[in-house]
């Protein structure tokens, strides 16, 4: 198998960036946004077009608490899975995915003494963690009664067990940004409002709780920055979110593993990805051999390609990269088999342009 990937930084404009002719996809790229352009592909032989939009690491914070007594046994377990590293610069188009069957655990026991102190079981309880925290890729601070774990960026999610003597917080989820929603608007995006300044970017994951399903369903979304207090929600998968009617409703974010940043992209070996930049990601997975022969032309594509588009800027402001929602428009109608500018309710197969 043959991989290879892209990078374009500047959209081109609608007429421009996507064009299928003669059965052969093209998508524009300068020389100067990475390497190699986009390879010519057979229509009929691309087996599928997965598409993934950037999100942004989000660490997890969760805390165990505990009753300080004298001459007593306090224990609790951390357990982490460890990244799989790819052995490649090609950048899968899925979540980084993590092993369940290498993981790291800690568990960490402290006996306290005749004093019982709050502070010397803290300090006992969070030394034993933090004596493992290259490994383990968490690290533990303290408050009374309570041991606070924050997991290090690269490795942002753990999971924790409460055993002898602990509990773990019920809230204890991520650091919990709670944010009420007041309103949204009837539309697909549909405009949801927070009641004070929501602190979020695009590519943040939210886990949203409804206050009526039937108006804005509750769900795990990335969001979308439009201004200090409003958002609009996508599924995960990148899809934009409706709402019927208004409604009210809470969100926090969900801890989750970083897609698509400029910085971590650069960072893999990919050249031509901007750091304070994120990227979305389309993987072509062809059904052919590189250089295979067809029957009215040659192509030479690689049977796995991922191209990486900048959507916009990773901050507050958002600002999205021009001509990018054309482009994805177009990108999900070829992957749908349907002619660029063609809409799904006058279907025109791709193939029938040859």
């Amino acid at each position: 198998m043959t991989n290879s990937y892209s990078v374009l930084n500047t959209v081109a404009a609608t007429a421009g960036d996507i064009s299928v002719a003669g059965r052969k996809l093209n998508v524009a790229i300068t020389a100067s946004t990475g390497t190699p352009s986009f390879p010519t592909m057979d229509y009929r032989y691309i087996e599928s077009i997965n598409f993934q939009p950037a999100v942004l690491e989000q660490l997890q914070i969760s805390w165990i608490t505990f009753t300080p007594a004298a001459n007593t046994t306090y224990q609790f377990e951390v357990t982490q899975a460890t990244p799989i590293v790819s052995t490649t610069t090609t950048v899968p188009a899925t979540l980084p995915t993590f092993n369940p069957s290498s993981p790291v655990s800690v568990i960490s026991v402290y006996t306290s003494d005749a004093a019982g102190t709050d502070a010397a079981i803290q300090a006992g309880l969070a030394a034993n963690i933090n004596a493992n925290s290259a490994v383990l890729g968490v690290v533990a601070t303290t408050s009374a009664g309570k041991i606070i774990l924050t997991a290090v960026t690269g490795t942002p999610t753990f999971n924790v067990a409460a055993g002898t003597n602990t509990t773990l917080a019920a809230a204890a989820l991520s650091n919990v940004l709670s944010t009420t929603v007041a309103s949204n608007t009837t539309a697909t995006p549909s405009v949801v409002t927070a009641s004070a300044a929501h602190g979020l970017l695009t590519g943040n994951v939210v886990v949203f709780v409804s206050a009526d399903e039937t108006k804005l369903a509750s769900g795990t979304y990335r969001v979308l920055y439009l201004s200090a207090t409003t958002v609009s929600f996508q599924t995960l998968a990148g899809v934009a979110v409706a709402g019927t009617s208004t409604t009210t409703g809470t969100w926090s974010k969900r801890p989750q593993a970083s897609v698509g940043v400029g910085a971590t992209i650069a960072a893999n070996g990919i050249a031509g990805a901007a750091t304070g930049y994120l990227y979305s990601l389309w993987t072509f997975n062809y059904g052919i051999l590189a250089n295979a022969a067809m029957v009215d032309f040659t192509v030479n594509a690689p049977n796995l390609h991922t191209l990486y588009v900048q959507e916009g800027l990773a901050t507050t402001t958002g600002d999205p990269t021009t001509n990018y929602t054309n482009f994805k428009a177009r990108m999900v109608e070829v992957g749908l088999g349907y002619g660029a500018g063609v809409t799904t309710s006058d279907p025109k197969l791709i193939a029938a342009n040859a």
